[in-house]
């Protein structure tokens, strides 16, 4: 579920690339996408009913991290030296913010999950799916923003370690 993609995230959260990485292709509903079949149509044969998301977001998270290691292996930087980079910045406060938060976020979704697992109504799934479109998408965004944060460290320190050589 949602846990399993978090966990590759936040694992792959050390594994910057350039913003030319767009962001998965997700869908963003709101309340009103229910009120019609016609658009309630549209939620309940999106990528989030079907679970297709999670490959989107897995596809995402690999080149994320294709782009970083590209980076750091065209670099002088020691094993130490990327092992020192990556830990101050995982082990920064700001990170730790955005992946508590992301956790909570995570937690919240399970009733919505749980919803769609129970054979719902329509509606009663397009209101799911509405929740945790949005919740998938700023989780998405604040994962996103930690990796480019992260990018520009890591830019910053191959930039010194090429200037002392």
């Amino acid at each position: 579920m949602i846990s399993e993609v978090l966990a590759l995230l936040a694992a792959s959260a050390a594994a910057p690339v350039p913003a030319a990485t767009p962001l998965p292709e997700l869908p963003v509903f709101m309340a009103a996408d229910c009120a019609s079949a016609d658009s309630r149509a549209k939620v309940l044969t999106s990528p989030f009913a079907d679970g297709s998301y999670e490959e989107r977001l897995e596809n995402y998270v690999n080149a994320r991290a294709q782009g970083t290691l590209g980076r750091l292996d065209h670099t002088d930087i020691s094993a130490e030296q990327r092992r020192a980079i990556l830990d101050a910045t995982l082990m920064s406060p700001e990170f730790a913010s955005t992946t508590d938060e992301n956790a909570r976020r995570d937690a919240a979704l399970e009733p919505h999950f749980k919803t769609l697992e129970s054979d719902p109504s329509d509606a009663e799934a397009c209101r799911a799916i509405v929740h945790i479109s949005g919740e998938i998408h700023a989780m998405l965004l604040s994962v996103a923003a930690q990796w480019d944060r992260l990018a520009l460290t890591i830019d910053r320190e191959i930039a010194k370690t090429e200037e002392s050589d």
